[in-house]
């Protein structure tokens, strides 16, 4: 879709130097599944919207059970 945020370049950053995860869907459920490498993202196959994820046999660590959370931090404005 041509009004999404292309993220690619983004995750390509953040592998490098962080732990990444990325969403999973299996039917109506979704988790935060951890992304190894930039290897392992350019190896999932896609969903039929075309968006990379791991398949549903595709065991992974889930955010929410390392303890892992997210902070978003937006920039003040000056």
């Amino acid at each position: 879709m041509s009004d999404e945020i292309q993220t690619v370049a983004i995750l390509q950053h953040l592998i490098k130097t962080k732990e990444c995860f990325i969403p999973q869907y299996i039917g109506p459920k979704m988790k935060m599944v951890k992304l190894n490498s930039w290897q392992d993202y350019t190896d999932l196959p896609e969903t039929k919207w075309k968006i990379k994820q791991p398949a549903d046999d595709d065991v992974r660590p889930d955010a929410l059970d390392t303890g892992k959370s997210l902070t978003v931090i937006r920039k003040r404005e000056q």
